[in-house]
């Protein structure tokens, strides 16, 4: 994937006034501070609920934000709340919002394709990053 493409035709969306992606845009950034509220509150499902459509948004930003192979994971996941692409799109992660009681389904669902699960926690301090190589 080449995410300086898409984000050049993001630029390029919403310096023209593309009214599609700038709406969409703004949407996103408003998705952002509803999602952190929701968090504060406990509230996951409107958590999930936001950031589903944050995905349907980020994908008018943009034509090539999702794939076919990005749509077949989140076809797959359809046990899943939902799903969205983190960073510019085209690939890298997918974040999920699965209920406990659904996640061994999702889990295998996505193995079956060419990928990693890499689970994930919130934490009370932010967000905090390490890789290991093996």
């Amino acid at each position: 994937r080449s995410s300086a493409e898409i984000i050049d035709e993001q630029k390029k969306n919403t310096s023209q006034g593309n009214n599609r992606a700038v709406e969409a845009m703004h949407r996103i950034k408003q998705n952002a501070i509803n999602m952190k509220e929701a968090l504060l509150k406990g509230d996951i499902s409107s958590f999930a609920r936001i950031l589903g459509q944050g995905w349907e948004d980020k994908k008018a930003m943009a034509s090539a934000i999702s794939n076919p192979v990005i749509e077949e994971a989140m076809e797959r996941a359809v046990r899943a709340i939902t799903g969205k692409v983190s960073g510019a799109g085209g690939g890298g992660f997918i974040i999920f919002a699965v209920e406990p009681t659904k996640r061994l389904q999702v889990k295998r669902a996505l193995n079956q394709l060419d990928g990693n699960i890499v689970e994930f926690q919130f934490s009370e301090g932010g967000t905090h990053g390490w890789k290991i190589f093996h």
